[in-house]
Order: structure tokens, then C-alpha cells, then sequence
């Protein structure tokens, strides 16, 4: 690892990124619990199993095809998973041109790695998806598109990138952006009846696609479980809030500033949507990786000591807490993931 004090980045060696993606791929197999439980004891039962291939995405099954012909046992699955996102995210980081250290570390502290252990064909998706944005950002629409279908092979749920993506190429303009707002604030308000709308007009195009999503959109409600996840974004809404109040000041600091905080609204509100559907936050996990480099470039251009002091403690300690409290909970109520 190198420290480029003068770019306040860190660059990490491809020997560096090799390393730290079999380290991380390790980890995915020790915290597995024996015998394979939950989202885990589903992909073991998928592995290798061509009677029920039929129920996986077409990149999913392909890649467990040749992971399976490697070795049969599920571990090397779990290992190879966490790997490649890791090994996808430490390249994002390397070629990004607005990555740096402070984004990294508290992309690190949060859930977007802890998630994919239990995520795995939308883990791959997100790091696909990751690479998708980072090409809109830069206006590479070709290299975009390819990405962003590779990673809609992986899991549907990468669709998202597409209106995403359309929203970012409009993000110069000050009336497409409050338009943007007011649809994102307006969507989050009227959900419940958004969502069964959407999923009527699903029904007509595919009816089993309409089927599995009956399942979460036929009872749309507030629940505590919901507000519990909802709570795990505070951090992210605390970028979203702070881009918001330092706007004035650091727009012309920091190249695409209007790009990161559509993507920071975005995550918001997708947290925010885990009040009635639990797994909302999923579709914010896309923008995760540029949420946490946004952060750390607005705190590289502040000048206040007691300010930046504040925002490491608010926006990495609740970070950490967020992510400790739920790592004791799988390992000390469930053994595992």
C-alpha cells in the first residue's frame, strides 16, 4: 500500500488488491455457520444443482457453472464471491479519479461488504453495477452500458441503474435536478401506492415477475423491523444533509458535485423506503461506493478543524456502531452467516 500524501488518496498495489481480495474471501468462508443456514443454506442448495437452475439469473448460473467445475465445494463458492467483489471494488478504487483514503475506510466501516455475504448474485451485481455509474459519471456511455447489462444478468435489481444513469447525464441543469428531487421526495412519500401501481403494470408485461413481487408489494406497511433498517442509513443521511448545506461553498471545489449528491439522495431514500419494505436499501447499495467518496472529498475542501472533527465522529462512529451491532448479532444470536 502507498500513501500519496500530497492527492490525500491512497493507491494500492495490484499485488496489494490481489491480497486483500483473497484475505477478504477467506473471511467470507470462516463466518460461515455449519451447517449452512439462511440466504447461505439457499445458494449451497443451488450449487452445482441443475434441476433447479431455472430459479437463477443467466450470469449467476454461468458463473457458479465454472465455479462448480473448479471445485464442488460450496466454500470455494463463498470464497470466490467475496473475492471478485472485493478484487472489483479495490480496482474501482485504483482507477476512480475522485477515490480517496477517507471514502475508502468508511466504505469499509459500513455494511457494502458485509451484506455480499448473504447477497451474493446482487453483490456481484452492485460491483458491476459500481463500474456502470463510474462510466456515466465520466461520460463513457458505451462502457456503461455493457457493465450495466453484465450486471443485470447477475440480478434484476440492477435495472435501477438505468434511471439512475439517465438522471446523472441530466444533473447540470438546475430545473431537471429539482424535477428530479420533487419525483424522488413525492415517490417516497405515496410508496405503498406506487408500488402496487408498478406492480399491476408488471403484471400485464410478465405475470411471474408480478407473482414474486406480490409478495412484497401486496402489504405495504410501517414496521419495526423497517424502522430498524431505516436507521442504519443515518450516516449516509448525514452526507446527504451536509452535501446539501455546504453546496454553495464546495461546488466549484469539487468536480461532479451535483452527480454525487443525486446519488447521495438516492441512497437516502432508499434507506428510508426500508420503513415499509425491508430490503429497500438494496437499490442504494448501487450508488454506495461514490456516496463514501463523496464524503471524503467534502472533507478534504473543508477548512474548520471542529468541524471535521465533528463529522469523524458523527459519520464514522455511528458508521461503526451501525455495523458492530450488526455483526454481534449474527455471530452471537446466530453463530454466523
Amino acid at each position: 500500500i502507498i500513501i500519496n500524501s500530497n492527492k490525500v488518496s491512497m493507491n494500492f498495489s495490484k499485488l496489494g488488491i490481489i491480497m486483500c481480495a483473497i484475505i477478504f474471501g477467506f473471511y467470507s468462508v470462516i463466518v460461515s455457520v455449519k451447517p449452512y443456514a439462511s440466504d447461505r443454506s439457499y445458494y449451497v442448495l443451488l450449487f452445482g444443482n441443475h434441476i433447479l437452475e431455472y430459479q437463477l439469473p443467466k450470469g449467476y448460473a454461468i458463473f457458479t457453472k465454472f465455479i462448480y467445475y473448479i471445485s464442488e465445494n460450496p466454500d470455494f463458492l463463498f470464497f470466490s464471491v467475496g473475492f471478485i467483489i472485493m478484487l472489483l471494488a479495490l480496482i474501482l478504487y485504483r482507477k476512480y479519479e475522485d477515490s480517496n483514503y477517507l471514502g475508502l475506510l468508511l466504505l469499509l466501516f459500513s455494511l457494502y461488504f458485509i451484506y455480499t455475504f448473504h447477497l451474493l448474485k446482487q453483490g456481484i451485481a452492485i460491483a458491476l453495477g459500481s463500474f456502470c455509474l463510474m462510466n456515466v459519471i465520466n461520460k463513457k456511455f458505451l462502457k456503461a452500458f455493457i457493465y450495466g447489462s453484465i450486471a443485470v444478468l447477475f440480478h434484476e435489481s440492477a435495472l435501477i441503474l438505468l434511471p439512475i444513469s439517465i438522471v446523472l447525464i441530466g444533473a447540470k441543469s438546475k430545473f431537471l435536478r429539482f424535477i428530479e428531487y420533487i419525483i424522488l421526495i413525492v415517490f417516497t412519500l405515496g410508496f405503498a401506492k406506487f408500488a402496487q401501481y408498478f406492480s399491476s403494470i408488471i403484471g400485464i408485461l410478465s405475470p411471474s415477475i408480478s407473482a414474486e413481487l406480490g409478495e412484497y408489494f401486496n402489504q405495504l406497511s410501517i414496521s419495526s423491523a423497517g424502522l430498524t433498517t431505516a436507521i442504519k442509513g443515518l450516516p449516509i443521511y448525514f452526507i446527504t444533509i451536509i452535501s446539501m448545506l455546504k453546496r454553495k461553498e464546495l461546488q466549484n471545489k469539487i468536480k461532479n458535485y451535483n452527480k454525487y449528491m443525486i446519488l447521495s439522495c438516492f441512497a437516502s431514500f432508499s434507506y428510508l423506503l426500508t420503513a415499509y419494505m425491508y430490503w429497500m436499501y438494496r437499490f442504494g447499495l448501487y450508488s454506495m461506493f461514490f456516496v463514501c467518496m463523496f464524503f471524503g472529498q467534502i472533507f478534504k475542501n473543508l477548512k474548520n478543524k471542529n468541524e471535521k472533527m465533528l463529522y469523524i465522529i458523527v459519520i464514522y462512529g455511528f458508521m461503526f456502531l451501525l455495523t458492530f451491532r450488526y455483526l454481534f448479532q449474527m455471530f452471537f444470536y446466530y453463530g454466523g452467516f
